[in-house]
């Protein structure tokens, strides 16, 4: 009914997905961009550094909150397409030198933090107070289920980009992180 806080939830959704998607294809988007292992940690560092100056700096200048969904929209818009952006350097089609993909990088980073922030406040101004949980649920639903099938779409992208053949499964040859747990991990 609240068309706000449905674009809202949409809207971090959203967030989630593009942060799973380039997360997946980070590493080789680093190496395609001509990074060594020093220049992947400082990727790394860019977007880390970003994110937080970025929360900080909404969190103090709070200016977003007259229209915090346009806010929200804008900042989700401007790191997709930072994301596109270095895709295509990623690809070839775009050049530059280290740097600037460090700016990119610091960029989607502190976007990307940038848009969560308002939907905290859209949360609490427009959920009436018996809806809460429901709508806290809906919320972790979809951002869930864009967590989830963001690695599916960036195995499609990997294929388009030539990198597919080192991802997918553990073999010989490809890369894949893995974790071990003496037990559950969630005790």
């Amino acid at each position: 009914r609240n068309l706000v806080l449905k674009l809202a939830i949409i809207g971090t959704a959203i967030v989630m997905f593009i942060i799973f998607l380039y997360d997946g294809l980070l590493v080789y988007l680093s190496q395609d961009l001509g990074f060594d292992e020093t220049g992947y940690g400082l990727m790394i560092s860019a977007i880390g550094l970003g994110s937080v100056l970025g929360s900080i700096a909404v969190g103090s200048i709070q200016v977003w909150k007259k229209h915090p969904l346009l806010f929200m929209i804008s900042t989700i818009i401007f790191s997709g397409s930072t994301v596109i952006f270095m895709g295509f350097g990623g690809m070839g089609h775009v050049g530059g030198p280290l740097i600037m993909w460090l700016v990119c990088a610091f960029i989607l980073g502190a976007f990307g933090a940038a848009a969560t922030i308002p939907f905290g406040y859209i949360l609490q101004v427009q959920t009436p107070s018996q809806l809460i949980g429901r709508v806290s649920s809906v919320t972790q639903s979809s951002q869930t289920f864009a967590m989830l099938i963001a690695p599916a779409i960036g195995a499609v992208v990997a294929e388009i980009i030539g990198v597919g053949d080192r991802l997918g499964s553990i073999e010989k040859g490809k890369d894949a992180d893995i974790a071990i747990f003496d037990g559950n991990p969630l005790d």
